[in-house]
């Protein structure tokens, strides 16, 4: 009867993760108030220290363990910052706290049967026989009746006539315990993406991302995010938008074919963008007067984002470690309705804040 562990594999490391361990983890043990020391600021594992709760030495240890999990990042000087996954998973971490505190939650995922016994009585009453098995991995009748104890000591189900069921505070739990778990679950799947993505990002629907597909560049394929987003590109797309920031003219000279070839939409580019190239004498490049059917605007900030909306039905979102030529890039492909609606609302966010070329003074 044992429900299946939610596992994932972090890109960044290959470290193999179980979800709930993890929240075990973190919960139970002051690695999540060195990442609570980081929200709204960046700090030193010195500085941590000084908060006082934990040592400079275990500050730097779960800073280490989560830099290389993706929620914090190195800011120089010794000083680390929040991610959009640390922050992400730090807010999720907070919404969970408010309906179960820190010793339940880690009480209750500190054994690899407690969450999916409590998910078997959320389908109906049970009988404790039914929830024991002999197959490997079924937990045994002593640890459920552990577990069918401490779920009554909660009140988080009650048993009648031998049955045991779940009450609307275990249903609760198990509701606010799902939502994080799956929340990390894709922070932790995408985490290259979200090391990437600014932490002022924190509202995508992460969810939504379950589908998403993730590719990353890298010092042996530094060019196949590029290379699959300019696949997505099709003359007979009805609407192609674009927002970037990044300076590739092998890129450049492929879309400008296509955009001569009829391709219909416009593109956003930003202050780095714009400027180089201008300094490279590229800046040709701008000119949409000879694309019948495209719009290209300048956008007077400077991103490491990008955005490709392909007929509103499907989207690619890149997020980068800096400014450059597109070799730092993680990208993420959805065609989820929830994820491309708010990648259109970011990209209408920039373009009303966006002119034509023509309309500046450089």
């Amino acid at each position: 009867m044992t429900r299946h562990e939610r596992a994932v594999t972090n890109p960044l490391t290959d470290e193999r993760i179980i979800v709930r361990e993890l929240i075990s983890d973190l919960a139970g043990s002051t690695c999540l108030d060195v990442l609570r020391s980081l929200d709204e600021q960046s700090m030193t594992a010195s500085a941590i220290e000084d908060q006082g709760e934990v040592t400079r030495q275990t500050a730097s240890k779960h800073l280490a363990q989560l830099t290389e999990r993706g929620l914090t990042n190195s800011t120089g000087n010794g000083e680390y910052a929040l991610t959009a996954g640390g922050k992400i998973v730090l807010d999720a971490f907070e919404i969970c706290l408010a309906e179960i505190d820190r010793k339940r939650l880690t009480k209750l995922t500190r054994s690899k049967h407690s969450i999916p016994l409590l998910q078997r009585l959320s389908d109906g009453p049970v009988r404790p026989s039914e929830l024991a098995g002999t197959n490997t991995g079924a937990p045994s009748r002593a640890t459920v009746q552990r577990a069918l104890r401490m779920y009554e000591t909660e009140e988080w189900s009650e048993e009648i006539d031998g049955n045991h069921q779940l009450m609307p505070d275990g249903e609760r739990i198990l509701d606010a315990y799902e939502e994080l778990a799956i929340t990390i679950e894709q922070v932790m799947e995408k985490a290259p993406w979200f090391q990437r993505l600014s932490p002022t990002r924190t509202d995508i629907p992460v969810r939504a991302l379950a589908d998403a597909k993730l590719y990353v560049s890298s010092p042996h394929s530094p060019g196949i995010v590029l290379a699959t987003a300019l696949k997505l590109c099709d003359p007979r797309l009805d609407h192609f938008r674009v927002l970037t920031s990044i300076f590739n003219p092998t890129l450049f000279t492929a879309y400008d074919k296509l955009l001569k070839l009829g391709l219909k939409g416009e593109a956003i580019v930003d202050a780095s963008l714009y400027d180089r190239l201008h300094e490279e004498d590229m800046e040709y490049f701008l000119d949409d007067s000879n694309y019948g059917n495209f719009r290209i605007i300048y956008l007077e900030e400077t991103l490491t984002l990008g955005i490709g909306i392909y007929d509103a039905e499907q989207i690619a979102i890149g997020a980068y470690n800096e400014m450059g030529e597109g070799e730092h890039i993680a990208m993420l492909l959805s065609s989820n309705e929830a994820v491309v609606q708010w990648g259109e609302d970011l990209y209408n966010r920039y373009r009303e804040r966006a002119r034509h070329p023509s309309e500046t003074t450089q």
